[in-house]
């Protein structure tokens, strides 16, 4: 099974999203990729967990997941949430908040075999982790 996970500016434009889609189904159809880590920060992240939404009707077989830093129980939306694509992954609770989304991205470069990023601002720490993902031999695919 192969997984791919996602990195961005979150202040990306709305324009990236059918190339974004577009390599989402690439990576479906010619790579066989069947499982999706996505975070929470940024229209970068807002824009893929929509893209994956609406692709799990076309291709049933993926699975997606949103995976949270963090879980913030004074939201009062949280009992309308669908949690079946909500990622807590087991050992973020051991680790002080400030670290957390570090150790989240760290987590999802970890499980994947493909990182697909779009970087706007080239001081964005998303450039540190699709390094930190090259270095790990990880394939990394610009839009």
């Amino acid at each position: 099974m192969k997984a791919c996970t996602f990195f961005g500016s979150s202040n990306t434009s709305y324009k990236i999203r059918e190339d974004l889609r577009a390599k989402i189904i690439e990576l479906i159809k010619e790579e066989a990729v069947t499982r999706f880590y996505v975070g929470t920060h940024g229209q970068f992240d807002f824009y893929t967990s929509e893209i994956l939404f609406e692709l799990k009707e076309e291709f049933p077989q993926i699975k997606y997941f949103i995976v949270l830093s963090r879980i913030d129980y004074t939201n009062s939306i949280i009992e309308k949430i669908d949690f079946s694509h909500i990622l807590f992954p087991e050992g973020i609770e051991k680790i002080p908040p400030r670290f957390r989304i570090v150790w989240r991205n760290r987590w999802m470069i970890k499980n994947c075999d493909f990182v697909i990023y779009h970087i706007e601002d080239p001081f964005s720490k998303a450039v540190d982790f699709v390094n930190e993902a090259r270095k790990k031999g990880k394939t990394t695919i610009k839009i």
